[in-house]
């Protein structure tokens, strides 16, 4: 095979029902000039064999087994092992639309400065023909924007080049449960970073994707990524360099913003929001939560920030966990 122009990065684990529709939607593609890595993290039921039995009829997919823990280790080996000069993601359980790679692949050739792409999606529940939404597709600006305090792009539509991925480090298992948040962050301090219109992914709801404790960590490391691109654009030093989990570098925002209010925003107010919500949603909210979350609304109130104090007010004080000490003294 000639060299590809596009690795499809893929990480699976026990996805049999779905992962044959999957990769069929890859090696299908308009764009035929690709390579399918495939990371199988462990399944334990028969997915290793229908990959198998795909991988000895098409040349195109190459299948590991993982060699790390959790996805961000998956996906840097599957990077580690891409040939080709564009990557991009996929979800054992999503289909991608016949034109997919060869809309993207054509973008980047049209923008030199672009390193990363995202797609709109149709969500789906069920039958594949009954899509749930398309979601809109924000300005180059609002992406930017947006990044501070959410993911924005959906994870398995991206294309990215591959050149930009490693310069950044690839994915830091850190962020598990944010992973792609903290890439897209780091990705946007060197390049461009867009969203087309076109709808390229159908993505699939089903009730095995987000537990309760999954979600509230994706809370918090999503906070801690955007809180760690904050320092460095503020020239401060990464919080995620010395930290042990994303739940120390969460509540080392919270300390940050009760010490330096006037920095804080009504995006800070949503990332302080998220992070306590998060500790709530985990039964890990302490005393000390509630003091610094109180000492942030003073701070905010008395420098005059009155917005972003009821921004943070509103994020927290419907929580149980949050209510005890909810008056601002």
């Amino acid at each position: 095979m000639n060299s590809p122009l596009i690795s499809v990065l893929m990480p699976v684990k026990n996805a049999q029902d779905t992962v044959e529709e999957a990769v069929l939607s890859i090696l299908h593609q308009t764009l035929e000039n690709l390579e399918l890595i495939v990371v199988d993290d462990g399944s334990t039921d028969g997915t290793r064999a229908l990959l198998q039995k795909q991988m000895d009829a098409d040349s195109r997919i190459r299948l590991f087994t993982a060699s790390g823990w959790g996805i961000s280790d998956a996906l840097n080996q599957a990077l580690a092992n891409a040939r080709a000069p564009f990557v991009a993601r996929m979800d054992a359980d999503d289909i991608s639309i016949r034109h997919r790679f060869k809309t993207q692949y054509q973008r980047f050739q049209e923008a030199p400065e672009l390193v990363l792409l995202g797609s709109n999606v149709h969500k789906f529940c069920g039958a594949t023909d009954t899509p749930w939404q398309s979601q809109p597709s924000p300005t180059k600006t609002d992406i930017l924007k947006q990044l501070q305090t959410r993911t924005t792009l959906m994870h398995p539509t991206i294309m990215a080049r591959t050149s930009a991925l490693r310069q950044v480090g690839g994915y830091r298992r850190l962020f598990d449960g944010a992973e792609d948040h903290d890439l897209f962050l780091r990705l946007s301090r060197v390049g461009e970073i867009e969203i087309l219109p076109d709808t390229l992914l159908k993505y699939r709801i089903h009730d095995k994707q987000v537990s309760t404790q999954s979600a509230a960590r994706g809370l918090c490391a999503s906070a801690a990524a955007a809180f760690c691109h904050f320092c460095v654009q503020t020239g401060r030093a990464d919080p995620a360099r010395t930290s042990q989990s994303c739940q120390q570098i969460a509540r080392g925002m919270l300390k940050f913003f009760a010490a330096n209010p006037a920095e804080f925003t009504r995006d800070h107010a949503k990332l302080c929001g998220l992070a306590l919500n998060s500790f709530a949603q985990s039964n890990d909210a302490s005393e000390q939560d509630r003091a610094l979350r109180n000492q942030i609304l003073r701070g905010a109130l008395l420098s005059g920030n009155v917005r972003s104090a009821y921004a943070l007010w509103r994020r927290t004080a419907s929580r149980p966990q949050m209510k005890e000490r909810s008056r601002v003294r």
